[in-house]
């Protein structure tokens, strides 16, 4: 009996054990998507290996073609942007500001040089690079000897870029707080540019 008793409990056993659905050591979905973003993170490494190497080979080019003078400073470097500025060499003088501000952002001379920058995109019809100078210029040089003369900058680009009620707005401003200085002459004849236009039916911002 007693034997017949562990045999019927051996039995159920067995047959419970194969009702019992195996259950798999990895599920399959989660090692997809596992396997997916590793792949995706690949890809994004390779990508900004490429993008480096790419920059490395600009910068190589750029170093080649605007050589930074030697030894470097700030009077030195300046030259060469005053020079790039003369010669209205635009790749050589973007350049060379640049690392200027970069590598001496508190130099006496940051401001000036990107005045010459941005009055050169000026010159060149550049307007929205110019008034990203001169407003770098506002921002970052409020006490440097070229704030007001950027401010004059700033006005001519939002007038060249059908701004005018600005315009007017720094136009006044450079009236009433420099009225000593001589771009207030210039304001002067901005403003009657800017009554021009109005004169003509253009609408003014």
């Amino acid at each position: 009996m007693k034997a017949a008793l562990l045999g019927l409990l051996g039995l159920a056993f067995s047959v419970g054990c194969a009702q019992k659905p195996v259950q798999p050591s990895v599920n399959l979905t989660q090692l997809f998507y596992r396997h997916l973003r590793l792949e995706k993170r690949q890809e994004r490494f390779n990508f900004s290996r490429v993008l480096e190497n790419a920059r490395h080979r600009e910068q190589a080019q750029i170093d080649k073609k605007y050589p930074l003078p030697s030894p470097l400073n700030e009077q030195s470097l300046y030259s060469a942007v005053v020079r790039a500025y003369q010669a209205r060499q635009l790749g050589a003088l973007d350049y060379y500001v640049s690392q200027f501000v970069y590598r001496f952002p508190q130099s006496v001379f940051a401001d000036s040089a990107l005045y010459l920058r941005g009055e050169t995109y000026l010159i060149l019809g550049m307007t929205p690079e110019a008034l990203r100078d001169f407003q770098r210029i506002l921002t970052d040089y409020p006490e440097g000897k070229k704030y007001v003369a950027a401010l004059y900058g700033k006005a001519v680009c939002y007038q060249q870029l059908g701004l005018y009620k600005f315009s007017e707005e720094v136009l006044q401003q450079i009236r009433h707080e420099f009225p000593g200085s001589p771009e207030v002459l210039k304001a002067g004849m901005e403003e009657k540019v800017l009554q021009a236009e109005r004169g003509t039916g253009r609408q003014v911002e």
